[in-house]
């Protein structure tokens, strides 16, 4: 089993998952977001995780996850 997480910091974009490469999900996504107020400067982070598996013993390749941010 394999955690794949994706964090996006300072978005309010939402991502298109990567290509699992033939893997399976197992368990998730499951979300974590978090917000901080320091100084007067909001900053924000959120975060998603799958628990990945293989289908059969070799080699596979997990893709990138894609985001449009700002247009």
């Amino acid at each position: 089993q394999v955690k794949l997480t994706v964090s996006l910091t300072n978005s309010q974009e939402r991502f298109t998952p990567p290509d699992l490469g033939g893997m399976v999900v197992i368990g998730g996504p499951f979300e974590n977001s978090s917000f901080n107020y320091i100084n007067g400067r909001l900053s924000s982070s959120v975060s998603k995780t799958w628990v990945i598996t293989a289908t059969a013993p070799g080699k596979y390749t997990i893709g990138a996850a894609k985001v449009r941010v700002g247009g």
